[in-house]
C-alpha cells in the first residue's frame, strides 16, 4: 500500500479491491506500507478507514513504512 495522491490515506472505503474481507484475510502483519521518504516525511500519521468499525480498529497503532532501500520508519495509523 502506499498513501493515495498527496493525502494521508492508504485503505479507504470506496477501494473496491481492499474490501473489508480482503483485508482481514490477508492480516495487518502482512500489510506492507511502501512511500518515497519525501512523500512519508510530510505526513505526521496515516489513516486507515477500511469501512468496517471493528477492521479499523485492528488497522489503528503503528505500522512500518519502507522509504527506500533498506530502509523504513514507523508511522502512527489513525482510523
Amino acid at each position: 500500500m502506499t498513501p493515495i495522491g498527496g493525502n494521508r490515506f492508504t485503505f479507504w472505503r470506496v477501494s473496491k479491491q481492499f474490501t473489508p474481507a480482503v483485508i482481514r484475510e490477508v492480516g495487518r502483519e502482512n500489510v506492507l506500507v511502501v512511500g518515497t521518504g519525501d512523500k512519508v516525511s510530510k505526513l505526521d500519521r496515516f489513516w486507515m478507514a477500511a469501512g468496517d468499525l471493528a477492521l479499523d480498529e485492528t488497522l489503528s497503532g503503528y505500522i512500518e513504512v519502507t522509504v527506500s532501500y533498506r530502509e523504513a520508519m514507523v508511522m502512527k495509523v489513525r482510523c
